[in-house]
């Protein structure tokens, strides 16, 4: 427990009633431990075993386990006023007065005349240095007893934090008039004390050891008024008189190292509060005190040892911060000074203190910090070369933005005059600012710290248009990687594209070869013959009328001939479609494995080329399928294409969509609906022979295919010219009730098939045929097989083609 000190009294030792609760006998050891262990089975709801077993707690200096119990006791019976006081004094044991002040409370509710709850209450408001409720608390007490001489020394205690003095005087002269004890002719005293009226102080302290000649603070209180007048002979004969009584009082001991002090005794005063601290460790005040005296010998590090235990104990004691900081300087310490000095400014904020200090650490932080180093700056936007900012025509405002740093605090920013706020974030200073640039030319930006530091950057403003062209490669394909394939061994090929740009393009270069197009067009297309013998690639640049270049470079990869001459499908292609991380649906996890399984499995089949649109809109599947699609199908003259859909569908009045990543939930404009394929399909019958759509909706629906209900003996043969080269359109998938049914499975039903396969080519009616015997035998899916209505239908069928040809055998079913 903490002992209290209010003007050299220690509230511990003052004579009030005895607060605590007298406890009574312990139970046996073995009922004692049963207690501990299940309360629950002991105590059977039972306050009074709660109130009895935390007296025992209390007792053993468990303090919290009897609060736990007296609150339990309190939940079964609220209106007990004993349960509420014996909680109030735990509390108080922990020193968790603001609790106590509540319980004191409520048991005053149903003790509204008892004098002493409300002089508890006060007493732990007195505690909480919430004077103004101590004083309410203590005047209810003396309302109900005037003669309650604790509450009337209580009150003398408040009035004096409030420096209500007259009022102060009046309550001790009323103690005085109940009890003329040593202790009450001593609060007199300290009230004369406050009243500046010393020669009565110093008659009552007198008073007060007549009345009992071993009473310390009085002795103590004597020494301290000898010693503000200099009387260092007196003021010594004092403390030492309280000394002899209490030879390990710490607040004497204190009073006579002030004296040796005064006295320039620097030995002695050291070796007292030396003394001090070993009896009261924890004590900051002695090391702050012992502090200063090393600071008036100049022996700094032993100063900054005694500040650091200070604030080890109380790290919110500023005047430690600032006398540590000062010791700091003297050693030469610069970081450190700084940082006690910054903890010194950044307490002033809460805390009060003396002004003083702060301005003076404050001005002391400045110099410390002072530096001749300029702020740093780092344009992110717009981009620059060699002080060249470039920027489109007719542009009157421009985004500035840009980090900035310095060793010390900046003080200023302005671009072109204008003040601009700097912010902090997590990646430091930087600075977002829309500059209205008219028809100025240049750019000035001044960034200045608080030691008048200065950088200046200027940057000459050309207006032009400075966005690079994008080049896009139609034919032959060119994937995202920059992979093109070509499907025989020729020298040379024709290469069709398109340029995109805000401005006119003044050239496009194809391998040296000036490429046709015209120069007046935005976004022209453009067409050259190239020589690539010997060459696995190709380079094209274009450049616009500003000069922005644009350089791509392509990777051929060439398909040896007789791959497909072997393959009677033709030039075939696979488009994967895979939607998966929705914005308003959740996420679909098994897609991108569904994709990657077929995707394997398909490895080793003749297919030319794999395209993958992943998250695409509903307005990036219309152009895929109307109009990039159809364009890349007619331009790298593809015989075959498989569609591979999955992700999210939805079934409703026999349609069916396919759900984009920006679908909305319940709104279906903001879906695609298959027929929308069905009817770019359409476009493509003049150039493809095969068309294949694979997709696990939920429901294929009617209106998009005609179910095949030939239930033939064999399936077809690949060496049946007219299934090959006559026209198909089908589609395979899954007919279910179930709105999500399961991709995977059916992926990896498909996949397993295609991998299983022996034979050198496999019709998709005998993929169907598979996949279902797979799928009935664990969900009982339906795999359908049909013909996509109003496309071209030939009687022809799709035939996966394997590359290799060895040791396979001709599927002849």
């Amino acid at each position: 427990m903490y002992n209290y000190y209010f003007c050299g009294i220690n509230i511990e030792r003052i004579q009030f009633k005895n607060v605590s609760i007298v406890l009574m006998k312990s139970f046996s050891k073995i009922l004692f431990l049963f207690i501990i262990f299940a309360p629950s089975i002991l105590f059977a709801q039972n306050p009074k075993k709660y109130y009895k077993t935390a007296e025992e707690f209390i007792a053993s200096n468990r303090y919290k386990d009897a609060i736990d119990l007296l609150t339990k006791a309190i939940d079964i019976e609220p209106d007990n006023e004993e349960i509420y006081l014996l909680r109030a004094s735990a509390y108080e044991l922990i020193e968790d007065y603001r609790n106590a002040v509540e319980d004191y409370k409520r048991a005053s509710v149903f003790m509204g005349k008892e004098s002493d709850v409300f002089y508890k209450a006060g007493m732990a408001y007195y505690k909480l240095k919430r004077y103004n409720e101590a004083l309410e608390m203590t005047n209810q007490a003396l309302e109900l007893k005037k003669s309650n001489l604790e509450a009337l020394q209580l009150k003398v205690l408040v009035l004096i934090e409030l420096e209500d003095y007259f009022n102060a005087l009046q309550a001790a002269e009323d103690a005085v008039k109940i009890k003329s004890s040593a202790q009450n002719f001593y609060f007199q005293g300290l009230v004369s004390e406050k009243l500046k009226n010393e020669r009565g102080a110093v008659f009552d302290y007198e008073r007060a050891l007549k009345k009992d000649k071993d009473f310390v603070p009085a002795y103590i209180a004597l020494s301290k008024l000898a010693l503000d007048r200099n009387e260092i002979k007196n003021a010594l004969n004092n403390i030492e008189q309280a000394l002899i009584r209490e030879s390990e009082n710490v607040e004497a001991i204190l009073v006579r190292s002030n004296i040796y002090k005064v006295n320039h005794d620097y030995s002695n005063a050291i070796t007292d509060l030396s003394e001090a601290i070993l009896i009261d460790y924890n004590n900051p005040e002695l090391y702050f005190a012992r502090g200063n005296l090393y600071v008036d010998l100049k022996q700094y590090q032993n100063a900054i040892y005694d500040f650091s235990q200070v604030i080890k104990f109380n790290g919110n004691y500023i005047d430690a911060y600032y006398q540590r900081g000062l010791c700091n300087e003297q050693i030469r310490n610069k970081q450190s000074a700084i940082e006690d000095y910054k903890k010194l400014v950044d307490l002033s904020e809460k805390e009060a203190v003396d002004i003083k200090n702060v301005l003076d650490a404050q001005k002391r932080l400045f110099e410390l910090r002072r530096e001749n180093n300029k702020p740093g700056l780092i344009l992110q936007e717009p981009l620059f070369q060699k002080g060249i900012i470039e920027i489109p025509q007719r542009t009157a405002e421009i985004k500035i933005r840009g980090r900035v740093s310095d060793e010390s605090e900046i003080n200023f920013l302005k671009i072109n005059n204008d003040d601009v706020t700097i912010v902090e974030d997590i990646d430091g200073l930087g600075f977002d600012y829309n500059l209205y640039l008219g028809e100025e030319n240049t750019i000035s930006i001044i960034l200045g710290d608080v030691y008048n530091n200065i950088l200046q950057e200027t940057f000459q403003v050309i207006r032009t248009e400075v966005i690079p062209p994008s080049i896009s490669v139609l034919a032959p394909y060119a994937s995202e990687n920059g992979d093109v394939y070509l499907s025989d061994s020729s020298s040379t090929i024709n290469i069709e594209g398109v340029v995109t740009d805000e401005s006119t393009i003044s050239s496009i270069i194809i391998e040296g070869i000036s490429a046709s197009y015209r120069l007046d067009d935005i976004n022209p297309t453009f067409t050259a013959t190239i020589n690539i013998a010997n060459k696995n690639k190709f380079k094209i640049t274009a450049i616009d009328k500003f000069g922005n270049e644009t350089v791509e470079v392509y990777r051929i990869t060439r398909e040896v001939d007789d791959v497909l001459s072997t393959n009677p499908m033709g030039k075939t292609w696979v488009v994967f479609i895979e939607n998966s991380d929705y914005q308003n649906f959740p996420k679909q996890e098994n897609v991108s494995k569904e994709i990657e399984l077929i995707q394997n499995s398909l490895a080793s089949y003749s297919i030319l080329n794999f395209l993958h649109k992943k998250d695409y809109s509903k307005h990036d599947l219309e152009r895929f399928f109307a109009i990039e699609l159809r364009d890349l199908i007619r331009s790298n003259k593809v015989n075959s294409l498989i569609v591979v859909y999955a992700g999210k569908s939805e079934f409703s009045d026999g349609k069916v969509y396919w759900l984009p990543y920006d679908a909305r939930e319940d709104e279906k404009f903001s879906y695609f609906n298959i027929n929308a394929l069905k009817a770019s399909l359409q476009g493509y019958t003049n150039y493809l022979t095969h068309i294949l759509v694979i997709t696990n909706v939920c429901n294929l629906g009617s209106q998009f295919y005609q179910l095949n209900e030939k239930q033939n003996s064999t399936f077809p043969d690949c060496n049946d010219s007219e299934k090959t080269t006559n026209k198909s359109a089908q589609v395979l998938g899954l007919s279910t009730e179930d709105k999500s049914p399961d991709g995977m499975l059916f992926s990896q039903a498909f996949s397993k098939v295609l991998e299983e396969n022996k034979n050198r080519c496999l019709s998709i009616e005998e993929v169907q045929s598979e996949i279902s015997k797979i799928l009935k035998s664990d969900l009982n899916e339906n795999v359908v097989l049909g013909d996509i209505l109003g496309l071209e239908n030939e009687n022809g069928t799709f035939f996966f083609i394997s590359k290799k040809n060895k040791g396979m055998v001709s599927q002849g079913k």
